[in-house]
């Protein structure tokens, strides 16, 4: 379709908080057009279009929207935090947030894999050279998640127990959660093995046993410090190494 086809000023429209002011043409699809002079909206070297500046806009405003989600939720829990809390003085509307999730529940699941993708790869760092022992692992490891922002990590225990009593009555949101475990759980069998290929960890448990008694281990830990604001990085390293150490 070329530029002249099918879009006319009466076409412009304001329901789409993240098009305003764009053509009922150019809304919900995407559109590249083809210039009735030959030049395309494609790079010379590549066959795939070039996002448009809305398609841009949408994408940043749906990456600013996870970034609010992670920054909120701990502030006052999963229930207590609303959709006017998190577009709060932030430049966004409530409009902007229902067109790219359909509930508060729905974002809050996008924001728990929002947080694992931004954590991808902070097992590596058990593969370093200096690092020794079991202790020596999971002290660099807690490091590599600081530097990531998950420092702090206990707050985000009690939104999904939060979450997970609001929505025991959808299996849908449940399996979801429970996929998110599943694969907090990989990242943990990936750090065991990084330390069961230097010979660092008992044998006689599989390293999916034994990551999934880190996590619990660990979430109750999390729990504890949530509840009573009390220092665990000690007891999580001395924990870890008695449930590793051969």
């Amino acid at each position: 379709m070329t530029v002249s086809e099918g879009c006319r000023l009466s076409d412009y429209t304001f329901r789409d908080p993240d098009t305003v002011g764009l053509p009922v043409c150019f809304v919900n699809k995407p559109f590249f057009p083809t210039y009735s002079r030959g030049m395309s909206d494609r790079s010379p070297n590549s066959s795939t279009p070039k996002p448009n500046k809305f398609q841009l806009r949408r994408e940043a405003t749906h990456k600013e929207l996870l970034r609010l989600g992670i920054e909120r939720f701990p502030i006052k829990g999963y229930a207590a935090t609303s959709i006017s809390d998190i577009v709060e003085n932030s430049g966004l509307t409530r409009g902007a947030f229902y067109f790219h999730f359909e509930s508060k529940e729905e974002f809050f699941l996008a924001v728990l894999r929002e947080r694992a993708a931004r954590r991808e790869g902070w097992w590596e760092a058990a593969a370093k050279s200096d690092v020794s022992s079991i202790e020596d692992a999971v002290v660099a490891s807690l490091t590599a998640l600081e530097r990531v922002g998950e420092a702090g990590s206990f707050v985000w225990v009690p939104c999904m127990v939060e979450f997970a009593q609001a929505v025991r009555g959808n299996t849908d949101y449940q399996q979801e959660l429970h996929e998110i475990y599943l694969e907090w759980v990989r990242e943990l069998e990936n750090w065991v093995n990084v330390l069961a290929e230097r010979g660092l960890v008992r044998t006689d448990r599989s390293t999916t046993e034994l990551a999934a008694a880190i996590f619990a281990y660990g979430e109750g830990a999390e729990i504890h410090a949530a509840l009573y604001r009390a220092d665990i990085q000690q007891l999580m390293v001395d924990g870890v190494v008695r449930l590793l150490k051969p």
